[in-house]
């Protein structure tokens, strides 16, 4: 269980869930893999990176703006507004609420191998 601005969060069954007193609301980001936690990319975490990206089971810390440029607008990937309790809760498992995450959702069949393949290549890291 983590705690998030006086709020506790918890991943269950793939989901992130907002325990609050109020309003057990459940957060289901879409591309969960049951009762795996979110762990943190160790190759694509930077710590000038402006977007949390949800590929499950890992989350990355990148460039937006690399994303951006690379990207059609009408790529299919699940971008939730920093103040989604979704996007609280994902971004303050790591310590980075209030930053944008785009969630890759697991329908699209894109692997961690391949999604971190074309991150080698944009960041001209393969």
């Amino acid at each position: 269980m983590e705690i998030l601005n006086g709020k506790k969060y918890g991943l269950i069954d793939g989901m992130i869930k907002l325990n609050n007193s109020q309003s057990n609301t459940e957060i289901a980001l879409m591309n969960g893999i049951k009762s795996q936690r979110p762990q943190r990319s160790d190759r694509f975490w930077f710590y000038d990176g402006t977007v949390l990206v949800s590929l499950t089971p890992l989350v990355y810390k990148v460039h937006k703006s690399i994303l951006d440029r690379h990207s059609s607008e009408s790529t299919p990937w699940l971008v939730l507004d920093v103040e989604d309790p979704a996007a609280l809760a994902l971004s303050g498992l790591f310590d980075y609420a209030g930053i944008p995450v785009i969630v890759i959702p697991s329908g699209m069949g894109i692997s961690v191998e391949d999604f971190e393949a074309l991150l080698a290549h944009l960041y001209h890291d393969s």
